[in-house]
């Protein structure tokens, strides 16, 4: 998850405070970039049903937001059931990937078909006008991940070069009689590469 949210002394922290009665601090304010990736959770909710995806007022709220200046950008990166299959055994029999694999990751391959249509009718109700969905292929992360850059950087999202101050380097004060002492051998850690 890429996200840049108001550190908690900021004036524009709490521009959004109260919605469908639960507090929600972490909506960007004005000028703010907050980008998301909410590929996982998103799908969680609907997938396993663990929310009543019928009763939440996703486009409402989205466009509540639109509506008070906020751009929400809502992309979804599919792979393919086999693309899914490849990944899952690279991670199985690579123990440096094991960690990646969650009980709901290797739960979703079961039921690949059931979380599939579950995704297809969230994308249907939630793609509106002022928060369309833009799906990027992504059997390739990489190319998915510059591919959905692209798509959007370049003239969509208004983008200045920022205002900074000149830094500069005091001077660096010199005692003339201190001397630095020696680091014991035993401290330090070999040099092997």
């Amino acid at each position: 998850i890429l996200r840049f949210l108001l550190r908690p002394g900021h004036p524009r922290r709490h521009a959004f405070v109260i919605i469908c009665g639960a507090k929600c601090p972490e909506l960007p304010g004005s000028g703010i970039v907050d980008a998301r990736v909410a590929d996982r959770e998103i799908a969680r909710h609907a997938r396993l049903g663990t929310r009543n995806a019928a009763a939440l007022p996703a486009p409402e709220f989205e466009r509540m937001l639109v509506r008070s200046g906020v751009m929400v950008i809502k992309y979804w990166f599919p792979i393919t059931d086999d693309g899914r299959h490849l990944r899952f055994m690279m991670r199985i029999h690579d123990p440096l990937e094991q960690w990646k694999l969650s009980p709901m990751d290797l739960e979703s391959r079961r039921r690949w078909e059931l979380y599939t249509k579950a995704k297809e009718a969230m994308l249907e109700r939630t793609h509106i006008p002022e928060a369309p969905w833009y799906v990027v292929e992504a059997v390739d992360k990489k190319r998915a991940r510059l591919n959905c850059i692209h798509h959007h950087l370049p003239g969509r999202i208004p983008y200045g070069e920022p205002h900074h101050e000149p830094v500069a380097l005091p001077e660096r004060v010199h005692k003339p009689d201190y001397r630095r002492a020696p680091i014991p051998a035993e401290m330090f850690v070999p040099a092997i590469y």
